[in-house]
């Protein structure tokens, strides 16, 4: 742990960026985009990466390891925050993961980890899921109209 600030520090070799910019690989080529500098020479900086002031010596330190790591978990972060998830549960039905076999001991307490079997009580207790009256109306709105049918005879 004494050395973990300088290795996180590290930048990344120019042959090793050189090579990636190269690469034929798409993907891989563009984690290292090209910058033009103000006197027309072109450079390299990963994706994400600039030059920071270190505040303990006052000096320069370039794209480090910690820095690229920092900065693409900011835009991981941005990316979950712009989206709408939406979370599936799975459940895996035996050991072996085979199909059409299930071991209902483990499929129970997974449901029970989840949280379906308390949901499961809760709305057999009369607690029924609340819908906004729109989406209601969209999804139930065929029934209505026959129940008025069915009424006016």
């Amino acid at each position: 742990a004494a050395h973990f600030l300088d290795k996180n520090r590290d930048s990344i070799h120019p042959d090793l960026e050189a090579m990636i910019m190269d690469s034929s690989d798409e993907y891989v080529s563009r984690l290292v985009e090209r910058k033009s500098g103000s006197d027309g020479s072109s450079r390299s900086k990963s994706k994400g990466g600039t030059l920071k002031r270190s505040k303990s010596t006052g000096g320069v330190y370039g794209n480090t390891v910690a820095l690229q790591f920092r900065e693409q978990l900011s835009s991981l972060y941005d990316t979950l925050c712009s989206t709408t998830p939406h979370y599936i549960r799975c459940i895996k039905p035996n050991e072996t993961q085979s199909g059409f076999v299930f071991t209902p001991r483990m499929v129970t307490k997974q449901l029970r980890y989840c949280g379906i079997l308390e949901t499961v009580r809760i709305r057999r207790e009369g607690f029924p899921v609340r819908r906004p009256f729109k989406d209601f109306l969209r999804v139930y709105r065929v029934l209505a109209l026959r129940f008025s049918l069915l009424a006016n005879r």
